[in-house]
Formats: C-alpha cells, structure tokens, sequence
C-alpha cells in the first residue's frame, strides 16, 4: 500500500498515512505527510499548547499578581521652619513655615477579582475537550465505549442543577448533554465511519460549544459561563495528573535520545547514567526542598516541567506507536490525544496562577513532582535492564526503546505507578483530594462576590479553608473581610494562615499594618520576614522606615539605599532617603539629586524642593 496514501477510520486496526520511510528516523516535522484532514488540526493544538505554556510561564512569574499586587502608600510629615528672622531692637522676631516632606511604605493590595481569566480558561477547556471526544469517536468499539464512560462521569461531576436550567434544580441538565455527546459519537461510530477528523472536530467544537452556550442562555443564575468554568476545575485537576503519570518519563527518553546521537566511540552507557543521576538528584532535591529539608533554588518548577514533558510526548508517543503492536492511539490520533489533554491542564495551571488558586496549583505541582520522580527512576531501571549493553556499544537504543527483551514496557508503568503512590502516601493521600475540593470553593467564592452574595462567599471561603488547610487565596480574601468588619485580630490571624502554607510578602506586610505600632515592636516581627525574604526592597524599604523612627538616620539611610537596589521598590527608597536627608538637616548636593529625580514621581519631586 502507498504509504502517502489516506485510510480512512474505521473500526479495529487503522492505517493512517505517517509518510514514506516509517518513524524509526522521526523526522522533527513528522507531520508534514499528513493529510489536511489531522495537519491543520495538530497544527492549531500545537500552536495552542505552545502558547499556553508561554503564559503559563509568565502567569507564574508574576504570581500571586494580577490578584494580589503592591500598594504605593505615601505619608506626609511637616516640619516647622523658619523662613525669615530679623532683629527690631530687643526683639527678635520670625517668620515660620511648614515644610513637608513624603514617606512611602509599600502593602498588599486587597485582593483582585479577575473575570477575563476565567472566560479564557473556560473557551480552551471546551477546545481541549472537542479535540478529545474527537479522537473517542474514532476509536475501535471498546476502547470508544471505555472514553464514554469517562465522558459521563465528567457531565455528572459539573454539578449543573445547580445552573437552574429552565428553573429545574435536577439531573436534566447533565442527562441532555450527556446524551447529545455520546449520541455524536454513536452516530460517526455506526452511520459515518468514513468521516475524517477534520469534519469531525469542526463538528464537535460545534456541538460542543452549542450545548454549553444553550446551557448558559437557558441558566436561571447570573454568570452562568463562569460557574460552569469553576465547575471544570476537578477535571483540569485530574487531567493534569493524568499527563504527569502518562509524560513523567519524557525527559529520561530525551537523554537516551542525546547519547543515541553523541559521537561514536564514548561511552554511552556512562554519559546515560551521570545525565540522568543530575535529573534525578535535582528532583529529588525539589522533593526534599519542598519538605523544608533545606533551600534549593537550582530547579525548574514542577508545573514547568509537567508542560515541557507533554510537548515531548508528542513526539515520544510516536515511537511508541511505531514500536509497539496493538497501540491503542494508531497514527495521527495519539499526539492529537497528547495535545488535547495538555491544553487542558496547561490552561488549568494558567488559570490557577492568574487567579493565585494556590491549592490547585499545589496539588497540581505534587502530582508532577511525584510522577516525574517515580516514572523517571522506574524509567532509568528499564533502561539499564534491557539495553545497558547496547548503550556501551554505542548503539541507537531510541530505535528499539519500547521493544524490550527483559524488563517489559508494562512493568515499567507498574512500577512507576507504584513509586508515584509511595509518594502520594508519605505525604497523606487524602491531601490531593481535599487540596482539590478547597481550589473549587475559593473559585465558587469568588463566583459569588463578583455577582454581588457576599454572605455566601464567605462561607464559600471558609470551606475552602476548612478542606485545602490555610490555603492562601481563601484566607488572603477573609482578611479581606474582617477589615471591611473592622476586626484587626481576625484579620491579621488570616493574613498569617494565608502566608503558612504559601508564604507571600503581600500577606506578611499585611498583617504588619494590624499590628502595634511600636518601632521596637514591629522590628522584630520585621526581622522575622526578613530571615524568609532575605533580599526584598520591600522588607529593606520597612526596616529603614523603623530605624527612622527610632532616630538611627544612617541605618535608615542603609535600608532605604537597599531598597533602590530592588527595581520594585527604587523610588520609594530613593524618595525615602530623601526625606530622611531633609528631616535630619543632612547636607546634600541638590543639583546632583536633581538629575536624577527630574521625571520622578509626585512624592520624589516634593522631597527634592523640600
């Protein structure tokens, strides 16, 4: 048969055109020998998923931001001065002013309900979840009724009675788009077998989005897009461990892969064990940092790596394909599987972070850690099991990697299973769980602050708290609360729980404001943060404004010139050595400070004419 040439789907074995010269080589471009029908298609996920991981990295840099961010506080002092004074006979006499000059303190913001996030997480699940319901229709009979049973327990988890469909609080709902789903793919199954994937998807993303946006016009509560979306969450939370245990040996493949092509004549098999001993260690490093063993800040994060390992499974899932008979996925449908479910849970870790959903973020950044860990060591064991030999003779073990002779490809997922699981266990299983359960109730509290039921967030919240222990986005908004209730102790009592299982400086500073203000007092609670923020402008900005107090102008004077070493806090030290120059009649160069302070904010300028 032509290998350029298209089979259509159809039940049992399926052939589907890979291009001439099979995937033993796996050219970079696999792709390029598909048909339209599964190119545009892989095309468009990849391109998704690449962007998603882009965000996602940026999303986690500026966490716990847009939610949590810095406020700029500025405090006026006067300081009387004596502008004219002249001698009239025996008097002495004066005239006075006021001179004033800006302190500036920086605190966390009030924490900030984004909507925007949540509309773009809920489009690319819907986009994620078509792509899989696609490559289900196309699947032999058992393995299509097996991803139907997954597709009811996921319609009868999203808890849409409570949409209030026609004013109905019952299973209709779910029962309507369970049957309109799985009567899709009963219908390509039995009627139009010979339908492409292409035809197919444009006809899921239809149906798919029709039936949640019929859902949203028909729901009797407000907002019902972004209740839906919250509904979501335990699903992207089990996709994304479902990719952690299906990818988390990837980045072992890829160092077989590095030594498959170094140079000939090296010692393969050693090259293999020092790279893969350095991954390991630095995972089992994360692990321990994680535990408070001691800092480790030579890693990439978890979640990174859960994304990195999934855009390599494209590509790993193929050799798979290629080498092992009976593969369930056969041809273009595996790495369109790979790229659905990944858009799904990188959308979901996105998601978590615009949002600072600390405990879904959490948990998702366990299950990687665990699934890279135990799959990556049970991998390294394969390796060595069946092809430590052909590795020392410098042998291309990529191409037979999943057709072992000893240790068999199963054993290794049973095995790595099982190491997953001693982690899960050491940790308290039940964790992930409740961890989960907690995400979907702060999502559900901010629900109802931002559609006005501010009793029922509340209590939403303290759910929250009560399953996911001290979660920081479900204490950070009580806080919240009790200063609008004008109760400093509970306030400060949930801006600490908020920094306990994720400490942030919003927090912290936070609950500094609610605290005496004793300079004696707030200094040691000040030396505290500063041992868990060594190098922060914002702790650096704090202590000079206490030294001042306590009349130590040049400590004061070192903190604040710390400080402008931070880009986030530079004029606010420089505005505050400024003004502690002028209140200690400290000599300056005022033309030199000029210079630097001439487009400089409302509070700079005040300090320089003071």
């Amino acid at each position: 048969m032509n290998s350029n040439s298209e089979l259509q789907p159809t039940r049992g074995n399926r052939a589907f055109p890979i291009g001439s010269g099979g995937l033993r080589s796996l050219p970079f471009q696999f792709w390029s020998h598909w048909t339209l029908g599964y190119k545009l298609p892989f095309l468009f996920a990849f391109g998704l998923v690449v962007m998603l991981f882009v965000l996602l990295t940026i999303a986690m840099w500026q966490s716990p931001g847009p939610s949590v961010t810095w406020q700029h506080v500025q405090e006026r002092e006067t300081q009387e001065l004596i502008t004219h004074q002249f001698q009239s006979g025996p008097f002495a006499l004066q005239t006075n002013a006021d001179n004033a000059v800006v302190f500036e303190k920086l605190t966390g913001s009030d924490f900030a309900f984004q909507e925007w996030p949540v509309y773009a997480y809920f489009i690319t699940v819907l986009v994620g979840l078509s792509f899989l319901l696609t490559v289900i229709s196309c699947l032999s009979r058992f393995w299509f009724l097996l991803g139907c049973g997954f597709v009811i327990f996921f319609c009868t988890n999203l808890q849409l009675e409570l949409l209030s469909v026609f004013g109905q609080t019952n299973q209709y709902a779910a029962i309507s788009l369970i049957v309109v789903l799985v009567c899709t793919g009963l219908v390509f199954q039995y009627f139009f077998e010979a339908v492409g994937f292409g035809l197919r998807l444009l006809v899921y993303l239809i149906i798919v989005g029709g039936a949640f946006a019929a859902l949203a016009f028909t729901a009797q509560i407000p907002n019902p897009v972004y209740f839906m979306a919250v509904s979501f969450i335990p699903a992207t939370v089990i996709m994304g461990a479902f990719l952690a245990i299906f990818t988390g040996h990837e980045l072992v493949t890829i160092l077989i892969l590095v030594v498959s092509r170094s140079a000939k004549g090296g010692n393969g098999f050693g090259h293999f064990l020092i790279l893969s001993a350095i991954y390991l260690a630095n995972l089992f490093a994360i692990y321990l940092s994680r535990l408070g063993w001691f800092t480790w800040e030579f890693s990439i994060h978890p979640i990174l790596l859960l994304g990195i390992s999934s855009i390599l499974a494209v590509w790993g899932i193929m050799r798979q394909q290629d080498q092992m008979d009976g593969f369930m996925l056969p041809g273009p449908l595996a790495p369109l599987a790979i790229l659905g479910a990944t858009t799904i849970a990188l959308s979901g870790a996105t998601f978590f972070y615009t949002t600072a959903n600390d405990a879904a973020i959490e948990t998702i950044t366990n299950m990687s850690l665990y699934a890279h860990i135990g799959f990556g060591l049970v991998f390294m064991l394969y390796i060595i099991a069946n092809f430590a030999v052909f590795l020392k003779e410098n042998r291309p073990v990529i191409q037979v990697l999943f057709k072992p002779k000893t240790m068999q490809f199963f054993t290794f997922r049973f095995a790595g299973t099982i190491a997953m699981l001693a982690f899960i266990l050491y940790g308290a299983w039940i964790r992930p769980l409740y961890d989960t359960r907690g995400a979907r109730d702060a999502a559900m509290g901010d629900y109802y602050v931002l559609t006005g039921d501010l009793q029922m967030a509340e209590g939403y919240y303290k759910k929250s708290d009560s399953y996911a222990f001290h979660n920081h986005h479900a204490n950070f908004v009580l806080a919240n609360i009790e200063r609008l209730k004008q109760n400093p102790t509970k306030e400060r009592l949930y801006y600490l729980n908020a920094a306990e299982r994720r400490p942030t400086l919003q927090a912290y500073m936070n609950a500094l404001n609610t605290l005496d203000q004793s300079p004696i007092y707030l200094y040691g609670y000040l030396k505290e943060i500063e041992s868990a923020f060594p190098k922060s402008g914002v702790v650096n900005n704090a202590l000079g404004l206490i030294y001042r107090k306590l009349n130590q102008p040049d400590s004061a004077l070192y903190f604040f010139s710390q400080a402008e070493a931070d880009g986030l806090t530079e004029s606010t030290g420089r505005l505050n050595s400024l003004a502690t120059a002028v209140t200690n009649n400290l000599a300056l160069q005022a033309d030199s400070i000029s210079a630097q302070v001439e487009n400089g904010a409302f509070g700079e300028l005040a300090n320089l004419y003071a």
